[in-house]
């Protein structure tokens, strides 16, 4: 599945996207980052500059668990997708 696919069903099921300050104001212009960011991706926490790119992504429920989601594909131009998750 496609990231925007499952950020609109992780919203639905209570989720909720943890506001990253930090990249949003700090962002360079033209990287990944600042693309997720103008797709509306606030809660992107960060991503590698080499192999897969790989980004992660927060989401917190009403218990305080936080959802972690990590994907591939996050270039200009693509989908991302899903590549993993975890919950703490």
């Amino acid at each position: 599945m496609n990231y925007a696919q499952v950020r609109t069903m992780l919203i639905k099921q209570g989720w909720q996207p943890v506001f990253n300050s930090e990249q949003v104001n700090n962002r360079v212009p033209n990287s990944t980052i600042d693309y997720l960011i103008k797709k509306g991706y606030t809660e992107i926490v960060d991503c590698s500059g080499t192999g897969l790119g790989l980004c992660l992504f927060q989401f917190r429920n009403a218990k305080g668990q936080n959802l972690f989601v990590t994907t591939i594909d996050n270039q200009s131009g693509q989908e991302s997708k899903i590549s993993g998750w975890r919950i703490e």
